[in-house]
């Protein structure tokens, strides 16, 4: 679910991120990316996985393009309260460059 407030724009992700899960995801991305248009006022995009119940090496990779398409789109998201677990995976697959931002 996303909540916009001026400038900021708020994602909570949640659920199975995992390769039999993550295509659930998609539909909930596309209606998310709405928000962050090419040509809308730059906003903020606080991107919360903290309800992640699990992901894998496709997760991380659907999670990236995600952020790849917000910024650009000349918006900066940024990831909120990953799990320990999601930062070790995030780390251990080469993804945290992509969430540096967010201190994973």
């Amino acid at each position: 679910m996303s909540a916009s407030i001026p400038d900021t724009t708020r994602i909570n992700l949640c659920g199975n991120w995992s390769i039999t899960g993550v295509a659930e995801q998609l539909p909930y991305l596309n209606s998310s990316m709405e928000s962050f248009s090419t040509g809308t006022p730059r906003q903020q995009a606080e991107i919360h996985v903290e309800e992640i119940e699990s992901i894998d090496a496709s997760g991380c990779q659907l999670l990236a393009v995600f952020f790849h398409s917000i910024r650009r789109n000349g918006h900066e998201p940024k990831l909120l309260n990953p799990s320990t677990i999601l930062r070790e995976n995030l780390k251990t697959l080469g993804f945290a460059p992509f969430f540096d931002s967010g201190g994973v």
